[in-house]
Protein backbone atom coordinates (compact mmCIF):
# COMPACT_ATOMS: atom_id res chain seq x y z
CA UNK A 1 0.00 0.00 0.00
CA UNK A 2 1.31 3.43 -1.27
CA UNK A 3 1.19 6.17 1.08
CA UNK A 4 -1.26 9.30 -0.56
CA UNK A 5 0.03 12.74 -1.47
CA UNK A 6 -2.54 13.64 1.45
CA UNK A 7 -0.48 11.50 4.30
CA UNK A 8 2.74 12.68 2.91
CA UNK A 9 1.70 16.24 3.45
CA UNK A 10 0.17 15.32 7.27
CA UNK A 11 3.23 13.41 8.00
CA UNK A 12 5.66 16.13 6.49
CA UNK A 13 3.52 18.62 8.90
CA UNK A 14 3.51 16.81 11.99
CA UNK A 15 7.53 16.35 11.53
CA UNK A 16 7.60 20.32 11.30
CA UNK A 17 5.75 20.66 14.43
CA UNK A 18 8.09 18.65 16.25
CA UNK A 19 11.26 19.92 15.24
CA UNK A 20 10.00 23.92 16.12
CA UNK A 21 8.90 22.19 19.41
CA UNK A 22 11.83 20.76 20.07
CA UNK A 23 13.60 24.11 18.82
CA UNK A 24 11.84 26.01 21.38
CA UNK A 25 12.49 23.57 23.96
CA UNK A 26 16.07 23.43 23.51
CA UNK A 27 16.94 26.89 22.83
CA UNK A 28 14.52 29.51 23.76
CA UNK A 29 12.65 27.93 26.82
CA UNK A 30 14.59 28.37 29.74
CA UNK A 31 12.87 29.38 32.88
CA UNK A 32 16.36 29.17 34.74
CA UNK A 33 19.37 28.94 34.13
CA UNK A 34 20.18 26.28 36.83
CA UNK A 35 22.86 23.58 37.28
CA UNK A 36 22.94 20.50 38.54
CA UNK A 37 23.58 22.24 42.58
CA UNK A 38 20.53 24.11 42.76
CA UNK A 39 22.58 27.58 41.61
CA UNK A 40 20.99 29.84 39.26
CA UNK A 41 23.35 32.15 37.32
CA UNK A 42 22.07 35.93 36.50
CA UNK A 43 23.37 38.50 34.22
CA UNK A 44 23.94 41.95 33.66
CA UNK A 45 25.38 44.79 31.78
CA UNK A 46 25.83 48.41 33.60
CA UNK A 47 25.20 51.07 31.30
CA UNK A 48 25.39 55.08 31.57
CA UNK A 49 21.44 55.52 31.30
CA UNK A 50 22.14 58.98 29.14
CA UNK A 51 24.75 57.57 27.09
CA UNK A 52 24.36 53.82 27.12
CA UNK A 53 27.55 53.64 27.62
CA UNK A 54 29.24 50.74 29.40
CA UNK A 55 30.44 51.29 33.28
CA UNK A 56 33.64 49.28 33.75
CA UNK A 57 34.43 48.37 37.45
CA UNK A 58 30.75 48.81 38.62
CA UNK A 59 30.39 47.11 42.35
CA UNK A 60 27.23 44.71 42.29
CA UNK A 61 26.58 43.83 45.86
CA UNK A 62 23.54 41.06 46.19
CA UNK A 63 21.43 40.34 49.23
CA UNK A 64 20.24 36.82 48.98
CA UNK A 65 20.55 34.13 52.10
CA UNK A 66 23.56 33.80 54.01
CA UNK A 67 26.47 36.43 53.56
CA UNK A 68 26.22 39.61 50.62
CA UNK A 69 28.04 39.05 47.75
CA UNK A 70 29.84 41.22 45.72
CA UNK A 71 30.78 41.28 42.30
CA UNK A 72 32.31 43.98 39.75
CA UNK A 73 31.22 44.76 36.47
CA UNK A 74 34.17 43.91 33.58
CA UNK A 75 35.15 45.72 30.90
CA UNK A 76 31.88 45.12 28.88
CA UNK A 77 30.13 46.39 32.17
CA UNK A 78 28.49 42.82 32.56
CA UNK A 79 28.79 40.88 35.78
CA UNK A 80 27.59 37.36 36.14
CA UNK A 81 26.10 36.00 39.36
CA UNK A 82 25.95 32.41 40.64
CA UNK A 83 23.33 32.07 43.40
CA UNK A 84 20.91 29.63 45.01
CA UNK A 85 18.13 28.62 43.74
CA UNK A 86 15.73 31.84 44.31
CA UNK A 87 12.81 33.75 42.45
CA UNK A 88 14.36 37.05 42.99
CA UNK A 89 17.02 39.09 44.86
CA UNK A 90 17.85 42.39 46.09
CA UNK A 91 21.03 43.81 43.95
CA UNK A 92 22.67 47.07 44.75
CA UNK A 93 24.82 48.81 41.69
CA UNK A 94 27.19 51.61 42.46
CA UNK A 95 29.75 52.87 40.46
CA UNK A 96 32.02 56.26 41.20
CA UNK A 97 30.00 59.45 39.61
CA UNK A 98 26.87 57.64 39.64
CA UNK A 99 24.03 57.14 41.72
CA UNK A 100 22.86 54.17 43.17
CA UNK A 101 21.02 51.82 42.41
CA UNK A 102 18.57 49.41 44.06
CA UNK A 103 15.91 46.61 43.45
CA UNK A 104 14.76 43.91 43.13
CA UNK A 105 15.33 41.45 40.22
CA UNK A 106 14.00 38.49 38.93
CA UNK A 107 16.83 35.91 38.35
CA UNK A 108 14.20 33.24 36.83
CA UNK A 109 14.74 35.99 33.00
CA UNK A 110 16.88 34.89 30.09
CA UNK A 111 19.72 36.93 28.53
CA UNK A 112 21.79 40.15 30.10
CA UNK A 113 19.20 42.74 31.73
CA UNK A 114 20.58 46.52 31.73
CA UNK A 115 21.01 47.96 34.90
CA UNK A 116 20.81 51.69 33.73
CA UNK A 117 22.82 54.29 36.39
CA UNK A 118 21.94 57.72 36.27
CA UNK A 119 24.84 60.09 36.59
CA UNK A 120 25.24 62.19 40.06
CA UNK A 121 23.29 65.98 39.39
CA UNK A 122 26.20 68.37 40.62
CA UNK A 123 25.44 71.69 41.74
CA UNK A 124 28.46 74.22 40.55
CA UNK A 125 27.52 77.89 40.93
CA UNK A 126 27.69 79.94 37.77
CA UNK A 127 31.11 81.08 36.61
CA UNK A 128 30.37 84.89 36.04
CA UNK A 129 33.59 86.63 34.68
CA UNK A 130 32.79 89.88 35.72
CA UNK A 131 32.61 89.64 39.37
CA UNK A 132 35.08 92.02 41.17
CA UNK A 133 36.06 88.85 43.19
CA UNK A 134 37.10 86.91 40.03
CA UNK A 135 38.89 89.18 39.08
CA UNK A 136 40.86 90.45 41.81
CA UNK A 137 41.83 86.65 42.31
CA UNK A 138 43.10 86.61 38.73
CA UNK A 139 44.81 89.38 39.06
CA UNK A 140 47.06 88.55 42.36
CA UNK A 141 47.35 85.03 41.14
CA UNK A 142 49.02 86.43 38.04
CA UNK A 143 50.97 89.17 40.33
CA UNK A 144 52.23 85.90 42.40
CA UNK A 145 53.27 84.49 39.63
CA UNK A 146 55.50 86.84 38.03
CA UNK A 147 57.02 87.76 41.21
CA UNK A 148 58.02 84.13 41.51
CA UNK A 149 59.71 84.45 37.96
CA UNK A 150 61.30 87.76 38.86
CA UNK A 151 62.97 86.18 41.73
CA UNK A 152 64.19 82.83 40.16
CA UNK A 153 65.55 84.96 36.86
CA UNK A 154 67.59 87.12 39.71
CA UNK A 155 69.12 84.35 41.83
CA UNK A 156 72.48 83.39 41.63
CA UNK A 157 73.23 80.25 41.01
CA UNK A 158 74.03 77.62 43.32
CA UNK A 159 76.27 75.25 41.56
CA UNK A 160 78.91 77.77 40.77
CA UNK A 161 82.41 76.10 39.73
CA UNK A 162 85.48 77.37 42.29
Amino acid sequence: MRPTKQQGIGAAIIAAVAALIMGYWQFVYKPSRSDTNGVVQYSGRVVDSGTQQVVRGAKVSVDTKGLPQVYYSDSDGVFYLKLPSVDSVRIRVEANGYETFERNVSVSRTGIEDVRLQRLKIDVPPNNQNSPSVKGNRRSSNKNQQNQIDQILRSEPSNRPN
